[in-house]
């Protein structure tokens, strides 16, 4: 099979490297790493941590450059935290999560030269609704780590928050008399959704629903990455905290919370096509044009039509990647 390229929105390291660093040669090395697993481009994803260390994030992010084009592209950052809810942390630590911020967003995004593409915010916390306000005119606002019920949801994509940051997971489920953030989601057109499609982080039958639910128009799939992606089982970190991978799940130490899965979004792509029974044809669609849509990167990525970036993977029947081709040229 020739598929193109994949985007991902959301993924925090590689190869014992994490975004959280804040460092040139982070950044390189996970983009390399997702490069040659068949990614094109990525969006690096921030944990709650201390104020210097974001800014420090943001600031690394405005000015990195790739002119030798040595790892998938770089379009910026998913500020999936601070802005969340401490009772959905999942593996955020605590001590640094933070009531949402305008002002300190608005900092943030100048830090990193425009280049925050997506911000989670949980929209039943105080200050949240300025944030969503504000923050829409230079980011993509997603609803992420909450516990806003369906009536907070909705407000917020009436405000104008436009996606949902890992769908089912770090919410309230999907209830037939409380449909919470996933039925609010469900009810607008213009809200796209995130999708850990390992099999592991949502059912296989959700998975399935999940794509039903909203199409593959509305659908971006993600790896939501960890350091330990391309590495065997074993401890690392992320964000400053201890993770245990094992079966290529990670869990914090401290609480077991889920973390992340340790693979590239084409580890996720190939599981949701054998474990989740999805077409191939609809998770590479969720997996590269969907994500490249919602940047307003669509006429570049996410498809093999001519004028397009010529990134290229080659899989085999068992879709493992054979060969890489980025900008037309073998990896």
């Amino acid at each position: 099979y020739a598929i193109r390229g994949l985007v991902d929105l959301q993924l925090h390291g590689a190869l014992g490297r994490d975004f959280c660093e804040g460092s040139d040669e982070a950044i390189r090395m996970i983009a390399g790493f997702e490069r040659r697993e068949g990614v094109a481009a990525v969006l690096c994803a921030t944990m709650a941590q201390s104020i210097s260390t974001l800014e420090s994030m943001c600031e690394v992010s405005g000015a990195y450059e790739d002119p030798e084009k040595e790892g998938a592209d770089f379009l910026g950052v998913n500020m999936e935290a601070p802005f969340i809810s401490v009772q959905k942390r999942g593996a955020e630590n605590a001590a640094y999560v933070s009531p949402p911020d305008a002002d300190l967003f608005e900092h943030r995004q100048s830090c990193a030269r425009g280049r925050v593409r997506i911000v989670g915010v949980a929209p039943e916390v105080d200050g949240s609704k300025q944030l969503v306000e504000r923050a829409s005119a230079s980011a993509r606002v997603s609803i992420a780590h909450t516990m806003a019920n369906y009536e907070q949801a909705k407000a917020a994509f009436g405000q104008g928050a436009r996606h949902v940051t890992h769908l089912f997971n770090a919410m309230p489920p999907l209830l037939h008399r409380a449909p919470g953030v996933v039925g609010a989601a469900w009810e607008r057109d213009d809200v796209t959704a995130e999708l850990i499609c390992d099999g592991n982080f949502v059912e296989p039958t959700v998975v399935r629903m999940a794509l039903q639910l909203f199409g593959t128009s509305r659908i971006a799939m993600i790896s939501d990455g960890m350091p330990s992606s391309g590495l065997p089982d074993g401890t690392y970190v992320l964000g400053g905290d201890p993770i245990v991978v094992a079966d290529g799940v990670g869990r914090v130490e401290r609480d077991g919370a889920l973390a992340g899965p340790a693979t590239s979004l084409m580890g996720v792509m190939r599981a949701a096509v054998r474990r989740c029974g999805i077409p191939l044809e609809a998770a590479v669609t969720c997996a590269s044009t969907t994500p490249a849509r919602i940047l307003g990167e669509g006429d570049r990525y996410g498809s093999l039509e001519a004028g397009h970036l010529a990134d290229v993977v080659l899989l085999d029947d068992d879709l493992r990647t054979v060969m890489v081709l980025f900008r037309g040229r073998e990896v």
